[in-house]
């Protein structure tokens, strides 16, 4: 029998990883809202509040998971499967805001 929603019962939607830190504030940049699809957003967003980093090397998921301990920033890259963007989520050390943005808006924060 496949996993079940808790709400829904619907067999095909798995139940969502456990939370391993709060994402405070959700801000979406200009260029995520307008070129990463909306349930791409959401997804990704529980994804990386679950420790899935999605696109990452090695050596960046072992910083995350060291982040997790030492209260450092986090870092997720995905890819919207809808247009192809790769995007990418990050949480500030202390977990007050969560950033969604494109990579060529980085440096504007």
């Amino acid at each position: 029998m496949g996993k079940r929603n808790a709400v829904s019962g619907n067999a095909r939607t798995p139940l969502p990883k456990p939370i391993k830190f709060p994402l405070g504030k959700i801000v979406i940049t200009p260029g995520a809202a307008t070129e990463i699809d909306s349930d791409e957003i959401t997804a990704a967003l529980r994804r990386h509040q679950g420790g899935d980093w999605g696109n990452l090397d090695p050596r960046e998921r072992n910083c995350n998971e060291k982040a997790l301990k030492a209260a450092g920033w986090l870092l997720s890259s995905y890819v919207d499967p809808v247009g192809g963007e790769r995007f990418l989520v990050i949480t500030q050390p202390n977990r007050t805001v969560t950033t969604v943005m494109i990579p060529n808006e980085f440096g504007d924060m």
